[in-house]
């Protein structure tokens, strides 16, 4: 699995709370772009 797989998954997995709070990582990572390309 690649970052951005990864990433992407993270974001649109779990709960939404969990979804949220990993891309709230997302964009601290400066991933936003990647984790919303989906």
């Amino acid at each position: 699995m690649d970052f951005s797989t990864g990433i992407r998954q993270m974001c649109i997995g779990g709960s939404n709370t969990n979804a949220l709070y990993n891309c709230v990582i997302c964009i601290q990572h400066g991933s936003f772009s990647k984790a919303v390309e989906r």
